[in-house]
């Protein structure tokens, strides 16, 4: 396959590289330049003011139906780091792998490792109160196949340690909210691999304490990354559904009704003061991934990475360094970097064909003409498809 013509937005830094050929064998970029090489064989695609930038990350997600991998995929999104595991999620991925679903990539946690059981989800985690609970929670995950370990709010110290411990033997990094008891310094101290919804980073802020630009260094000094999920806590202000939501006639009306019921109002302004944070600790030199945590109240599958992109560049960043949190950095993160995260020769062609450059305005990232998941082309009229098949099965 062949794009001819078009920009190419590479992510490795800030530049629009104009009408380039892109030439695409198997699932892998081969080619890229400005002079045509293009195989007798190839199928072309006219990329005439077309603009050509990587798959997207969604870094915090919560796979809750396999219908929902062609919404990620409708939007752009190739990559996918589910924060809450079961056996399901591991059989999802094999029908990935083997074509049977569309072939994003998912990494996946474990179930939550908590004290007590999260209400909405109680089946889903793994309750740990001793340092034995907290070793075979640890081997049970990496015997299964999970990429991560998940802890949660209410963990002893004891048993976060020896997570961290039990999890550094085994090679498994540990992810997840920052335990109360524990503290964000001591997490970040321990070695926690990334740190979800910026949990333990508030208490220090919202004090307007000086002590909060030592905190962004130690960040920095211990190579803990960020995923601020801002858009959840947006969700979070709507008082009822938004049903002129991007994406709601792609929602069950099972799941409408269960957001309504798990909906829960925050303090008016946290919103700003999330994003606040987040501008600080992006200034400061932390690492951020995109994230969205859907699934979660108003949070809808594929459609809120846009929203999250968005309430970044609100928060501060760039559009390229909104971008960068969900191409580069989070290829980075995965050890992924020779591989995916941006567009280049010898690089899988995760890619996504937009209309309009996103780089000049951020919400063109809902452009999208089609999508390239490892060499396989889904054109928009594929994406229309995709997603009237989904509409049609929630009906």
């Amino acid at each position: 396959i062949v794009f001819k013509d078009v920009n190419v937005i590479p992510m490795n830094k800030e530049i629009i590289l104009k009408e380039q050929v892109v030439v695409i064998k198997g699932e892998k970029i081969t080619s890229l330049g400005d002079e045509e090489k293009i195989p007798d064989d190839a199928k072309i695609v006219d990329g005439r003011g077309m603009y050509m930038m990587p798959g997207l990350f969604d870094m915090h997600v919560h796979i809750g139906a396999t219908h929902e991998l062609k919404l990620y995929l409708a939007n752009g999104i190739t990559t996918l780091r589910n924060m809450w595991g079961t056996p399901s999620h591991l059989e999802i991925i094999k029908y990935t792998e083997k074509g049977d679903l569309p072939g994003l990539r998912i990494f996946t946690t474990g179930p939550i490792a908590n004290a007590i059981p999260v209400p909405q989800w109680p089946e889903e985690t793994y309750i740990l109160r001793t340092i034995k609970d907290a070793i075979e929670h640890v081997e049970y995950c990496v015997k299964t196949g999970y990429d991560y370990i998940k802890i949660y709010d209410h963990l002893s110290p004891e048993v976060f340690y020896a997570i961290i411990e039990a999890a550094e033997e085994y090679q498994i990094p540990v992810v997840g909210h920052v335990p109360t008891a524990v503290g964000i310094k001591d997490a970040i101290l321990a070695g926690q691999s990334s740190i979800e919804h910026l949990t333990g980073y508030a208490n220090i802020y919202f004090a307007n304490s000086k002590e909060f630009p030592e905190l962004i260094e130690l960040t920095v000094e211990m190579k803990v990354w960020n995923c601020p999920t801002l858009v959840v806590f947006l969700g979070l202000e709507h008082d009822k559904a938004p049903v002129n939501l991007p994406g709601w006639e792609y929602v069950s009306q099972e799941q409408k009704k269960r957001w309504a019921r798990q909906q829960t109002s925050q303090q008016a302004g946290f919103l700003e003061f999330m994003k606040d944070m987040t501008l600080h600790l992006h200034e400061g030199g932390a690492n951020l991934l995109l994230g969205t945590d859907s699934n979660n109240p108003y949070i809808i599958p594929g459609f809120s990475i846009h929203q999250e992109l968005e309430l970044l560049v609100e928060a501060g960043l760039t559009p390229y360094e909104a971008l960068r949190t969900g191409t580069y950095n989070s290829a980075r993160y995965l050890d992924m970097l020779e591989k995916l995260g941006t567009v280049e020769e010898g690089k899988i062609a995760d890619l996504v064909l937009l209309r309009a450059s996103p780089l000049e305005d951020i919400k063109n990232t809902r452009e999208i003409e089609g999508v390239m998941v490892g060499g396989k082309w889904y054109s928009r009229g594929t994406i229309d498809e995709m997603l009237e098949d989904v509409k049609n099965s929630l009906e």
